[in-house]
């Protein structure tokens, strides 16, 4: 995990798993998740084995612990174009699993990280420091990833700065969250078929397709009507989800969710 990779699907499946059946199919499954991100399966077994040995069931930042110890990192090449699953077979295996989906935005790139020394703390002490040059399909298609940053993600990533999401992260209240996980699940895909999607099938078109014309990208009145209303239920929900933690709270905890709420709802304004 050293190159600011969030192994969040790993997690997932590892939760999942130790949580579940553990069926000998469901652990086929485990494996075939974790071979798929290049991790070495008889590692993940070895971590298996001691996971459940514990007497609990580990938290987020203990299964992020334990997978950090299979000592994966991104792979140096990252393939992430629509067709290049076709033409997967043209490559040796040990690289095939550096070949993954274009995003769920439509956005696709290819990315090569490699290690250089650096000079900032002089000739004698030079640091590795990581880069990654992003090959894209054309000029119009940078600036549809630019704009897709300034005009969706930087918006969205106002839903992880939420006090409440240390709330939808932790499991022991699932059955309360997933109403909003839902919601906010909603308004994601809106902006992901809504703009990015054609933000970036135009780009792709002219640059690399030779087409012309674009798809219009706007909002009509039924678009803002849906988004008002799904907004108006994400407030509810968590004005709803603060009510009923508060509920067994103390005099002290039930201030600092009332303060938490308070600024989520600026927020979400």
């Amino acid at each position: 995990m050293k190159r600011g990779y969030n192994p969040t699907e790993e997690i997932e499946t590892l939760a999942k798993y130790i949580n579940g059946s553990k069926s000998q199919k469901s652990k086929l499954q485990l494996f075939k998740v974790f071979k798929n991100k290049g991790y070495d399966t008889k590692e993940v077994d070895r971590l298996l084995t001691e996971i459940l040995k514990l007497d609990h069931e580990p938290s987020n930042a203990e299964y992020l612990e334990f997978v950090g110890r299979l000592g994966k990192q991104t792979p140096n090449l990252d393939i992430r174009l629509d067709d290049v699953k076709d033409k997967i077979y043209l490559l040796p295996k040990k690289y095939q699993y550096c070949v993954g989906c274009p995003q769920k935005s439509g956005y696709e790139d290819i990315q090569i990280r490699f290690i250089r020394k650096s000079d900032v703390e002089g000739p004698s002490k030079k640091t590795p420091e990581l880069h990654e040059m992003i090959v894209l399909l054309g000029k119009n298609y940078a600036e549809a990833k630019h704009r897709e940053s300034d005009r969706v993600y930087s918006f969205l990533r106002g839903f992880d700065e939420l006090n409440i999401k240390k709330f939808l992260e932790n499991k022991r209240y699932d059955g309360l969250t997933a109403p909003l996980k839902t919601l906010i699940g909603k308004v994601e895909t809106f902006f992901r078929g809504e703009v990015s999607t054609k933000e970036f099938s135009n780009a792709k078109g002219i640059d690399y397709g030779g087409l012309d014309d674009a798809l219009n990208i706007n909002f009509n009145a039924n678009d803002l009507e849906k988004f008002d209303d799904i907004f108006d239920k994400i407030t509810l929900s968590t004005q709803m989800i603060y009510e009923k933690i508060k509920y067994r709270a103390n005099t002290q905890a039930k201030n600092a969710l009332d303060r938490k709420l308070g600024k989520d709802l600026d927020a979400l304004k």
